[in-house]
């Protein structure tokens, strides 16, 4: 099973890195507003780069609610395969552990960029493997929402390498509602 999984992602990584243009890491302040749930956070995001236009996302983010408490965005997968590995290493299961390791690499969604001139490019985007970690204000018991999000970002290059970017998206939480979420931010493009 290790040898059909590891054969499968080296596959993978070869085509993509064939592929790849140019990936992304961007700094940015975050608001999210739905209902009756605020937050603002700084954000590190990283997108990597398929091809010409398609990238995979992935997004965490540490900030504080409107009630003053911890705020934690982050792929729904990445704290879920994190305890499948540790789990998997007291355990000694080398299918729990490639399982966690194959759930934390899983991306928050996707994106499609498309040039508008040299300088700016427009970027739709859709993250379904979302999640809201916060804590609530009566007891400061750590709580979950899963989230979703589509939206689009703009880039303005200010160099070959760095860019600002802004973005604006529909943001769905459980049991909350649909809301907005929006961000600026300053990024830096690299090849793998």
């Amino acid at each position: 099973m290790k040898r059909i999984v590891l054969v499968v992602f080296i596959v993978v990584a070869c085509l993509s890195v064939s592929a790849q243009d140019e990936s992304r890491i961007t700094l940015s302040a975050n608001t999210i507003q739905v209902d009756n749930f605020h937050a603002y956070s700084i954000n590190p995001s990283f997108e990597l780069a398929l091809n010409d236009h398609w990238n995979l996302r992935y997004e965490l983010g540490f900030g504080v609610r409107g009630n003053r408490k911890f705020y934690m965005h982050t792929p729904v997968t990445l704290p879920v395969g994190g305890l499948l590995f540790i789990l998997g290493l007291s355990a000694g299961g080398s299918f729990i552990n490639t399982l966690g390791i194959l759930m934390m690499i899983v991306p928050e969604g996707v994106s499609y960029d498309i040039s508008l001139t040299d300088d700016l490019e427009l970027s739709p985007f859709i993250d379904i493997n979302s999640c809201e970690y916060y804590l609530t204000p009566e007891y400061n018991d750590l709580q979950f929402l899963l989230s979703g999000d589509a939206g689009i970002a703009l880039r303005m290059h200010i160099s070959d390498r760095f860019y600002m970017s802004a973005y604006s998206s529909l943001t769905m939480l459980e049991s909350k509602g649909l809301g907005f979420s929006g961000g600026l931010g300053i990024g830096y493009k690299f090849d793998l």
